[in-house]
């Protein structure tokens, strides 16, 4: 999670949140705090104008308010101008997801990554869960707020203009960072496996940003 007197950043994983987090903490006006869990600061610490506080990488609308309060922070998502969240395609984001936890990382031990590690796709995409609700970054209470601004992926420099340009003192540099090898997505799903995408992301679905396909 980044944010700044203006701008809110929260981080839907697998949607290039590490890539634009970076860039964001380098093109936002000074003060931008960071917020990740303890131990993962990195070199972040050294940047000028950048504050790392500990926290959640992956905050959302539902859990957010509540952190500022407990840290004594006076914002809040409703007096931000743009509150920013990533939306990715579906069915790239689980091929996505599968080969990242193929890496076999020790803080992503679970049983997703089980799965993944045990290479079958197929059993990965029928068994698998998010340990969130996806409805839970984009909505509070039910309805998605004025100040909200949904990027594409796929749209990545374009969108983050549109949305904070006006925000940035510095150029926006977006660089990719922990991505994962894979083919295209269409060369992994049946009419089966994409029954089940449909199921683990169907809010996504069901509010249109995508459309189902037919493999």
């Amino acid at each position: 999670m980044i944010f700044n007197d203006d701008v809110l950043f929260l981080h839907v994983p697998k949607t290039a949140g590490m890539a634009v987090g970076d860039a964001l903490t380098q093109s936002l006006r000074a003060p931008v705090y960071y917020a990740v869990q303890e131990g993962h600061e990195g070199d972040l610490a050294g940047r000028p104008g950048l504050r790392v506080v500990t926290g959640r990488r992956h905050q959302n609308l539902a859990t957010v308010d509540q952190w500022f309060a407990e840290q004594g922070l006076p914002h809040r998502v409703a007096a931000f101008e743009r509150v920013l969240v990533m939306v990715r395609n579906p069915y790239t984001m689980e091929v996505s997801r599968y080969h990242y936890l193929r890496k076999g990382h020790p803080w992503d031990q679970g049983p997703a990554q089980q799965l993944a590690v045990a290479g079958d796709f197929a059993g990965f995409v029928a068994r698998s869960r998010w340990w969130f609700n996806f409805r839970d970054y984009y909505t509070v209470d039910g309805f998605m707020p004025d100040n909200l601004h949904i990027v594409r992926q796929e749209a990545l420099a374009s969108g983050l203009l549109f949305a904070c340009g006006a925000y940035f003192e510095r150029p926006l540099r977006l660089e990719s960072i922990n991505v994962s090898e894979r083919h295209d997505y269409r060369d992994y799903f049946n009419a089966e496996l994409e029954s089940h995408v449909y199921r683990k992301y169907q809010w996504i679905f069901d509010k249109g940003f995508y459309a189902r396909e037919t493999f």
